[in-house]
């Protein structure tokens, strides 16, 4: 998908997680809340801990869906991590914020911070783990967990200030009928919604490089460059899959990334791997802007500008 609509169903897959979150809880918990501090803490977690495992879930099915080209079989195993991680984080951020609110209610904000940053951490934990035991360049899972936790710390710290907002307001308007329709309920929906949409923002801008199908299967996406070797294929484990074209091999090229570089290498294929209409022979460095070509699909490869490159590539100046 392309990363307008990534950002958008992360926001609005974290929205629809914290609701669904917010039922669970009314329905287990009811709304009379505990008296006692320790049986209040321990409430508070638990309810943070459905909200942190169902919105978890939610971002990391939906990132992962976003890399797999909608092969929703391959999305499950880390759905399923980062449901777990999700009710960790949550369950800590909530006792945290319940214990902070003891003193000012408005300290339940950092508990949500908290979460949306554990949050966040989830999302780049299970691609870094799986890097760490295949001993390969880490740099590109550190980068996505660096933007995961900036989006969830930033979604957290928006979400719940709008929370601690949305609360209060409608209390005031509704009063004694505010039971009928929850305040909390607007309040976690907004606080899912922007620890997702704050995620997915910082995975987009914060993105060192990327790849766009110009041509072929689903035209449109852009694929993240976050891994030490991206293949491109038409087999059902190729980070970038191109199915339907008899010219595509299952295992068609790689992309690599060495040190701050990207090249791309043939998977000695009768068809070739072409970069501008060049064959690809061995492997073969690549700019922004390039153009690659694997059978009758074609990809256009995207770096985000740095400082130094920028420089580099304006000529210096005679002196007078």
């Amino acid at each position: 998908m392309s990363f307008r609509l990534y950002v958008y169903y992360m926001a609005v897959g974290g929205a629809f997680a914290a609701l669904l979150a917010w039922m669970i809880t009314r329905a287990v918990f009811g709304t009379a809340g505990q008296t006692e501090t320790w049986k209040l803490l321990l409430e508070s977690s638990a309810k943070a801990a459905i909200l942190g495992a169902l919105v978890g879930g939610a971002l990391g099915g939906l990132d992962a869906l976003s890399a797999s080209g909608g092969r929703v079989l391959t999305t499950v195993p880390n759905a399923l991590a980062n449901l777990i991680l999700g009710c960790l984080a949550g369950a800590v951020g909530g006792f945290a914020g319940e214990l902070l609110a003891l003193t000012h209610p408005l300290l339940r904000i950092v508990g949500w911070v908290l979460t949306g940053t554990l949050i966040g951490t989830g999302l780049g934990l299970p691609g870094l783990a799986k890097l760490m035991l295949a001993r390969q360049d880490l740099r590109g899972a550190v980068r996505k967990l660096r933007n995961g936790i900036v989006g969830g710390t930033a979604g957290g710290l928006l979400g719940g200030v709008a929370l601690a907002v949305v609360s209060a307001v409608l209390s005031r308007i509704l009063g004694e009928h505010a039971d009928a329709l929850s305040p909390s309920a607007f309040g976690w929906t907004v606080l899912g919604a922007m620890i997702g949409a704050a995620i997915g923002l910082a995975q987009v801008i914060l993105r060192d490089a990327w790849v766009v199908v110009a041509s072929g299967f689903r035209p449109g996406r852009e694929i993240l460059i976050n891994k030490p070797r991206i293949a491109i294929g038409r087999a059902e484990g190729c980070d970038i899959g191109l199915f339907g074209d008899r010219n595509v091999e299952k295992h068609h090229a790689y992309i690599l990334v060495e040190g701050a570089e990207y090249y791309i290498e043939d998977g000695n294929t009768p068809g070739g791997t072409f970069v501008n209409e060049k064959r690809v022979i061995g492997k073969q460095r690549l700019r922004s802007g390039d153009r690659i070509r694997v059978g009758e699909c074609v990809l256009i490869f995207r770096t985000r500008a740095r400082p130094w490159r920028l420089v580099a590539a304006v000529p210096q100046s005679v002196a007078t």
